[in-house]
């Protein structure tokens, strides 16, 4: 069969002109684009959270179970050890503290890091939503805060706040002796998550230290490695490797339940929006119908010229096939053009509420495999919606149709 007959056969101005045909493409065009969105939000919305996680507490998690560790340069070499993996182990102090400002109170975790190092292991710099020009300093310690509690305690950078560690006195079990310490905002940042931002205060190491009376002391420490997807394998070795005593938790155990509830959904989703453009090539089989009996006297001259009924099936089949990739190709523009709206619609109206989802913002992530689903599954469909209309066609008899030509 010749490419001649194949595009006067197919892309005649008249035929992709038509409303049938024009409705066919946009149905199209309308359920490949929703399987793209539906695609790369769900994947945006796991990468976010798993950057936030990362970001914020490094790739794995190390704790002492009930205790802090006094001496832990034995376990620090226990994890090189076994795990080629390890770019750089940052320790850590962890104190649940109550911080005050103008009479306001909220309960935070203060996290102490070293800050010459931090950024070796954790992403903060990035995290970072206002901060104090370069220089200027305020009174006391400086300590990066999550925007909610900012926003809760009604803090502002170089304001000055108060952390509170309550403490009963060594006088009387009845009587409060609190320990407290002044700080001031060096920064505001969106940690990721809604719990972080509304929990989490960064302040240096010896400072958390001193606060709590345990010298040299730390709670554990918090990993980068070389591959982030490793986490859970480099977790189980070192995990074998310093003993129970320890908690040895990758990012992927942090919302674990909520990760693999994001990969059904989306598996389901898929499937869902899938229906969509089903219903839509049931249009192109229509549209296909109709085009056989329009082209009954032009398939009745080709089969008296000598066109097998396979080239008819296959010039029928070619048609919804082109049809198909059309609808197919403006609707992954349309998805990706979608994506960049809910992106920047974003910037402008919150659109989540960041106490329910735990994010307030996230970006798409249209990935590879998806994409290629996405247009395997369609062609497919399209394929199969067009045999019924080709074998149709290639059943028509010549005879009648040149009876009345």
């Amino acid at each position: 069969m010749s490419l001649w007959l194949f595009r006067r056969f197919i892309f005649q101005k008249k035929i992709l002109t038509e409303p049938t045909t024009l409705f066919s493409l946009f149905g199209i065009a309308l359920g490949v684009a929703f399987l793209v969105v539906s695609m790369a939000g769900f994947s945006g919305f796991s990468n976010t959270l798993k950057r936030s996680i990362i970001d914020v507490s490094g790739d794995i998690v190390i704790y002492k179970r009930g205790g802090r560790i006094s001496n832990p340069e034995p376990l620090v070499q226990k994890m090189k050890s076994v795990s080629n993996q390890i770019e750089y182990i940052l320790p850590y102090v962890q104190l649940e503290t109550l911080i005050a400002n103008k009479g306001q109170l909220s309960a935070v975790f203060l996290q102490g890091v070293d800050s010459k190092n931090a950024d070796k292991v954790l992403n903060l710099k990035k995290r970072i939503v206002k901060e104090l020009p370069p220089g200027q300093e305020g009174i006391g310690q400086p300590a990066h805060l999550g925007t909610v509690v900012a926003k809760q305690l009604k803090l502002n950078v170089g304001d000055s706040f108060k952390g509170i560690l309550p403490r009963v006195s060594k006088t009387s079990a009845t009587q409060i002796n609190p320990k407290v310490e002044n700080f001031y905002v060096k920064s505001i940042m969106d940690f990721g998550k809604y719990e972080f931002n509304e929990r989490i205060v960064i302040t240096e190491k010896s400072t958390v230290q001193a606060l709590a009376g345990i010298d040299d002391q730390i709670n554990g420490f918090r990993l980068k490695l070389k591959s982030s997807d490793r986490a859970e394998i480099e977790a189980d070795k070192i995990q074998d490797a310093i003993g129970w005593d320890y908690v040895v938790r990758d990012w992927s155990k942090t919302n674990r339940s909520l990760f693999k509830a994001i990969q059904y959904e989306k598996r389901v989703l898929f499937f869902v929006m899938l229906i969509m453009v089903v219903a839509a090539f049931f249009n192109v089989s229509t549209t296909l119908f109709l085009g056989v009996l329009r082209k009954y006297a032009q398939v009745s001259v080709l089969r008296a010229l000598g066109l097998k009924k396979w080239q008819v099936i296959l010039l029928f089949c070619l048609n919804g096939f082109a049809l198909g990739v059309i609808g197919l190709t403006v609707g992954i523009a349309l998805g990706l053009l979608f994506c960049w709206g809910f992106e920047n619609l974003q910037k402008v109206y919150p659109i989540m509420p960041e106490e329910v989802y735990k994010l307030s913002t996230f970006m798409t992530d249209l990935k590879f495999m998806d994409i290629v689903w996405v247009i395997v599954a369609t062609l497919v469909i399209c394929f199969v919606s067009s045999l019924a209309p080709a074998f149709r066609g290639a059943n028509l008899s010549p005879v009648e149709g040149l009876k009345y030509e």
